[in-house]
């Protein structure tokens, strides 16, 4: 029979009180079959069995550990670390913040550490926003430098590699080493939808239309030259039936050659490096008007040579009684 010794300390004044509950039904209290302490004296729950995957300890400021014995956090925060990795933290201040994560914890004095030599990950919600945060692997113990993968602030806005929207649009992405933004959706209280590049500018579709719009107001733009030979450079381009390699073969597209156009108008013609470990070549379809343009205005201004040579030719021979 197991035995139950309950042992003073001879130099303490405390009373420890066991009461009885104020209900007619009866509680039991079964410890397990280890050997240990169950209250320690700092004010620490620590209940545990064999195996470290068993246990659970309740530490002095409120810190939870269930497998594993809570990191030392900040006293700001208060935390719950399941097994090796997982966490999740709350503020013992600010109620609307609450975060969870792998592989970390808040030391005190600020900032964040490695809870074991591994890659580390943090999601935060805190006054409305939702931040996802991501770390390199590190060492344990060693402080982290969080990158903020992701955040959709409290306005609704949803940030990619990114924490300031320089377009004020509803959705911003930068590219891997932040040089270049994206922004799409509406813009403030705009109906329009928007896709904007990093010198905020781009195409939209007005609100009730079926097809993009982008700036060209005069006033926008630095004016370098004319389109000059437009007929001949218009002569050089090829226009053909065909269809992409990837396609099936019973496909027919109208094409036009990218090749072609970068010899007549380099200004349209750009490298896309991203297929195949290619670089390939891209056009700026949009601007093509432009050379076509331009020389159906030489034609109109042949033309109207024409027609006034023919009109001083009938004005000499009705002269001359013809």
């Amino acid at each position: 029979m197991s035995k139950v010794s309950l042992q003073g300390n001879i130099s303490g004044s405390g009373t420890l009180t066991i009461a009885a509950p104020n209900t007619n039904s009866n509680y039991t209290l079964t410890l397990p079959a280890e050997s240990g302490t169950l209250i320690t004296s700092g004010g620490a729950i620590d209940v545990s069995a064999s195996a470290p995957a068993d246990s659970l300890v309740l530490d002095s400021s409120g810190n939870l550990g269930l497998g594993v014995t809570p990191s030392a956090w900040d006293s700001s925060l208060v935390a719950a670390q399941l097994g090796t990795g997982a966490v999740i933290e709350g503020s013992t201040s600010a109620g609307s913040l609450v975060a969870m994560g792998a592989n970390y914890y808040a030391p005190s004095g600020g900032g964040y550490a490695y809870i074991g030599s591994d890659y580390a990950s943090r999601y935060n919600q805190y006054q409305g926003a939702h931040t996802w945060q991501t770390a390199a692997s590190g060492t344990a113990g060693n402080a982290i430098s969080f990158t903020t993968a992701m955040t959709l602030d409290s306005s609704a806005q949803l940030l990619v590699n990114t924490t300031v929207n320089t377009n004020n649009s509803r959705f911003a992405i930068k590219n891997n080493d932040g040089s270049r933004e994206w922004g799409f959706g509406t813009v403030g209280n705009n109906t329009s939808f928007y896709v904007l590049n990093n010198a905020t500018t781009g195409v939209q579709v007005v609100n009730g239309a079926t097809s993009w719009s982008s700036a060209s107001d005069e006033r926008l733009k630095d004016i370098i030259e004319p389109v000059t030979n437009a007929k001949q450079k218009l002569k050089q381009i090829r226009t053909v039936i065909g269809r992409y390699k990837k396609d099936k073969p019973e496909a027919r597209r109208a094409f036009f050659l990218a090749q072609d156009w970068q010899k007549a108008m380099p200004e349209i013609v750009g490298e896309d490096s991203l297929v195949e470990n290619e670089t390939y070549l891209l056009m700026a379809y949009d601007q093509t008007p432009v050379l076509i343009t331009a020389a159906v205005n030489e034609l109109i201004h042949d033309f109207e040579n024409i027609d006034q040579r023919l009109s001083d030719i009938e004005a000499r021979l009705t002269a001359a009684g013809i």
